[in-house]
């Protein structure tokens, strides 16, 4: 429960039209949501959701903490709120279909994100057909099969595309030292399909999974995976 003092912070923030991402417990999950002030009365805040439109109810005593991006000057935050705002709701339109639970209610939840980023969790579901989020936030070891065949791909598609250059490079000079040393550059990166499978096979954890990527195909590709930052919102690797 909120001190009597920070309460008033915030509700002195909200009625000065600030967004701010609010830390509630509904008596058993513990939330953060952006919200923007509607009115208060009594021992209850009603507030606008600023991803669904929607008008929530808070009891003051649920309240455990809040946070105000760039709180020096309005403008600013709202702005800097908004883009967060914006990427909740472009992103809920691809990830609202887990076991029957709403997007919304995964990605505001405390528990699950505290511990996972939850949009890549969400990306690799969505796009392996996994549909039990459950499972995989418990490195169910059939769904971290189906996730490191995924990594896997990912990694021999571009192997296939280094060696393919090579050859490339190879065929286009009349140099033999060149030849020479494009051969020796494939005869190392021979090594790297043997490398994956045995790195793959000895990992049994998620996020282990999703962040290895083999030395010798340094710098890794960018698999466009959005990241979810609880403290910032959203930023992409």
């Amino acid at each position: 429960m909120l001190h009597n003092h920070i309460k008033n912070i915030l509700i002195d923030k909200l009625k000065s039209k600030f967004i701010c991402f609010i830390i509630y417990n509904d008596g058993v999950d513990t939330f953060e949501k952006p919200f923007k002030f509607s009115s208060v009365k009594n021992s209850q805040l009603s507030l606008l959701n600023c991803v669904t439109n929607k008008l929530e109810n808070l009891k003051i005593d649920s309240i455990v903490n809040f946070k105000i991006l760039h709180d020096e000057n309005l403008d600013d935050s709202n702005k800097l709120s908004n883009e967060i705002i914006n990427l909740y709701q472009k992103n809920s339109t691809i990830y609202d279909f887990i076991n029957g639970d709403k997007y919304y209610s995964l990605v505001f939840n405390i528990k699950c994100v505290e511990n996972k980023n939850i949009i890549p969790v969400l990306n690799c579901l969505r796009s392996t057909d996994i549909n039990d989020y459950e499972k995989f936030n418990n490195n169910d070891l059939d769904i971290l099969i189906v996730i490191k065949q995924r990594i896997k791909s990912e990694i021999l598609k571009r192997y296939d595309e280094v060696i393919s250059s090579l050859d490339e490079e190879y065929n286009k000079t009349t140099d033999q030292s060149i030849k020479d040393e494009i051969n020796a550059i494939k005869n190392v990166l021979l090594s790297i399909p043997g490398e994956v499978e045995v790195e793959l096979e000895s990992k049994v954890k998620y996020d282990d999974i999703i962040t290895y990527w083999p030395t010798l195909l340094l710098p890794r590709v960018n698999l466009k995976f959005p990241v979810f930052i609880p403290d910032f919102g959203f930023e992409f690797n």
